[in-house]
């Protein structure tokens, strides 16, 4: 991997089966200038790394390096990453997520609601994880919220 595509900021997923990150995906939060191979420092969120650092450690942030092979860029976050993070690892056991892009075009599925799509909300129904697409209004609304029904 170029080293020229990896800044701080991106996310990131270790690819190195050699360690217990191994899967595991981070934010790169510092670059070490005057290092060749672990030039990386990635941070990783607690639902990714708790088990592994015990109760008290994880909330410090603490930094792991890892050389530019032993990562691979993402996009975004996993969608099973996003959910244990607003949900929490126990509060879901299934997902429905979206296969298609959010339709900007399209109207806000909420009745009353007259903007248009433009954010993409994690709702929990009853351990299910829905992704549903809304107007920003909406998004800051319902992402995140545990529900007994989809928003109409």
């Amino acid at each position: 991997m170029s080293d020229k595509t990896i800044k701080v900021g991106s996310i990131v997923t270790i690819v190195n089966s050699n360690t217990i990150f191994n899967g595991k995906q981070g934010k790169v939060t510092k670059i070490r200038t005057k290092s060749r191979n672990l030039k990386y420092g990635i941070v990783f969120p607690e639902s990714e790394t708790r088990h592994l650092y015990g109760v008290n450690e994880y909330k410090k942030n603490i930094v792991e390096y890892f050389a530019s092979d032993n990562l691979q860029i993402d996009e975004d976050w996993r969608f099973d990453v996003k959910a244990n993070n607003l949900f929490g690892k126990r509060m879901w056991h299934h997902y429905f997520k979206l296969q298609e892009a959010i339709d900007q075009s399209l109207p806000c599925p909420i009745m009353g609601c007259n903007e248009h799509k433009s954010h993409r909300a994690l709702i929990n129904v009853w351990g299910v994880v829905h992704e549903f697409d809304c107007c920003k209004h909406h998004f800051q609304q319902f992402n995140g919220t545990l529900r007994d029904f989809l928003p109409e």
